[in-house]
């Protein structure tokens, strides 16, 4: 048949009427007595065509006279990041799928639009150890700012957000992909100084480099001197260690305290010459420390 088409509508040719009846074209036609003018008759025919509005797999296009009634298509369209809801046609009303011809067709009733739902992802911080941030659900395609809360983690100083594949700022600009997204914390160690008080003693220097955060070193092997007094050990705080001992670095500077204990020295009677009985004796006396001499007279 000949049609005449404009986009999603045509004009089917459907044959020739003699004012009384349509006759196909190339039929017989029995003359009578009058002069016969033969009309040509149209019919409009509509596209049902389904859009799918940024998605894909929407149902094939079907052709329906005007005024004839349609079947509505269970096909779905998918689009990513986005869940399909319903159809709307041109006037705006929504159209549902049907397989009982539920659907007049007609020159506002043709055209059907894909009407969207975006899907709705989480969005999650892993402090990796550090104190904890709230995630938020974002939409396929929003573009937001990561979260304003810095974590705080001991010994450790936070140097971003990973996706795993880049590492973003705190309220940095993000684009929200078609899936969930953990953000983990990226720590970097802080490094803490190292210091020896002698303690009134002497020694030659002692030093340890700055050490980060549960780094280990070794205790040095160096022992000061002091007059009257023995090195016993290095303390911090309350907690004392012996040289070379393993150490594990704090959250926090650190100074190694030498302790001391008060020697003691020995005390003896030289009686150049004479005698005693009993012996004259005495036990050792700490530095500092007072005592009487011996009030025994040798002979």
């Amino acid at each position: 048949a000949t049609t005449v088409t404009s986009v999603t509508v045509t004009k089917a040719f459907v044959g020739w009427s003699d004012g009384t009846s349509t006759y196909k074209q190339g039929s017989a036609y029995l003359m009578g007595v009058n002069s016969v003018v033969f009309t040509a008759q149209w019919v409009t025919v509509f596209t049902l065509h389904y859009s799918a509005m940024g998605g894909v797999g929407a149902p094939a296009d079907v052709s329906y006279n005007d005024g004839s009634y349609a079947d509505i298509s269970s096909t779905q369209p998918t689009r990513t990041g986005y869940s399909f809801d319903h159809w709307i046609d041109q006037t705006g009303a929504t159209v549902s799928a049907c397989s009982n011809q539920c659907y007049k067709i007609d020159s506002t009733h043709y055209l059907l639009y894909a009407v969207w739902t975006a899907t709705p992802y989480n969005v999650t911080y892993n402090s990796a150890g550090g104190s904890s941030v709230s995630g938020t659900t974002k939409t396929f395609g929003q573009i937001y700012n990561l979260s304003n809360v810095v974590p705080t983690k001991t010994g450790y100083t936070f140097a971003g957000w990973s996706d795993t594949a880049l590492v973003y700022g705190a309220q940095a600009a993000y684009t929200m992909p078609a899936n969930d997204v953990t953000f983990t914390a990226q720590w970097t160690a802080n490094i803490y100084h190292v210091t020896y008080d002698l303690n009134g003693g002497t020694s030659s220097a002692i030093t340890q480099a700055d050490t980060a955060y549960q780094g280990t070193f070794t205790v040095s092997p160096t022992v000061p001197t002091k007059s009257g007094y023995t090195f016993t050990r290095w303390a911090v705080g309350a907690t004392n260690y012996d040289s070379n001992a393993a150490f594990t670095m704090p959250a926090s500077d650190v100074t190694f305290i030498a302790q001391w204990g008060v020697s003691s020295y020995a005390v003896t009677y030289d009686l150049n010459g004479g005698s005693s009985t009993p012996a004259i004796t005495q036990a050792n006396v700490a530095f500092g420390s007072t005592f009487t001499v011996s009030t025994t007279v040798p002979t």
